[in-house]
């Protein structure tokens, strides 16, 4: 039995990506949109608050109800939070059929991804990527992001498996590149081709 765990942005979803050549940016109309400068944003708001969200430190809310006015954005933070998780939802519809052609009793598929709360809730539900994936591992249930040790220490335990029987495909060569340390397989994933042929 092999179990894989699949990254969200740059494999599941066509959004952020460790390559920026291949990078699908929700924030292209934020200014046209919402009043809002991308690269401001970005920023003060990604670079500055979400290593804190991204693990469960901070709730998004609060990120946000900081960074708005300081960005120009006067409204309500739930309507940028709206705005967000249905701009950075364009679902790789490939990689989904992949899963679902080699999903059986030899092969289990799970998300393993750097998420707050409000987004894997979002993609769980909202976007049914739990009709593909028995199980979301994110880190803000866990406390821990990738690259850390201990995100992939939690789900090591919470699978009750070898690490050699696990696969990570992933954007980030960083994540996949820890992985291999702890014993686990692992494919640095930029589009299909790097799957296609795959045999588990």
């Amino acid at each position: 039995m092999k179990h894989i765990l699949c990254d969200v942005d740059g494999v599941v979803v066509h959004g952020f990506h460790y390559n920026p050549a291949r990078q699908v940016s929700w924030m292209t109309d934020l200014k046209e949109d919402l009043g809002i400068c991308p690269k401001e944003f970005e920023q003060k708001f990604f670079f500055d608050l979400f290593p804190d969200v991204v693990v469960g430190k901070v709730p998004v809310e609060l990120a946000l109800a900081k960074v708005l006015p300081e960005v120009g954005f006067v409204g309500n933070p739930e309507d940028v939070i709206s705005y967000w998780l249905q701009k950075d939802a364009c679902i790789n519809h490939d990689f989904l059929d992949w899963v679902d052609k080699n999903s059986g009793e030899n092969q289990q598929f799970y998300l393993a991804t750097n998420q707050e709360h409000r987004r894997a809730d979002y993609l769980w539900n909202n976007m049914d990527l739990k009709s593909w994936f028995l199980n979301m591992f994110y880190a803000a249930d866990i406390g821990y992001k990738k690259p850390d040790i201990e995100f992939f220490d939690y789900v090591i335990e919470a699978l009750q498996v070898d690490p050699c029987d696990i696969v990570l495909i992933d954007d980030h060569p960083k994540n996949i590149e820890v992985a291999r340390s702890l014993g686990m397989s692992g494919i640095v994933f930029n589009d299909m081709s790097d799957i296609v042929d795959l045999s588990f």
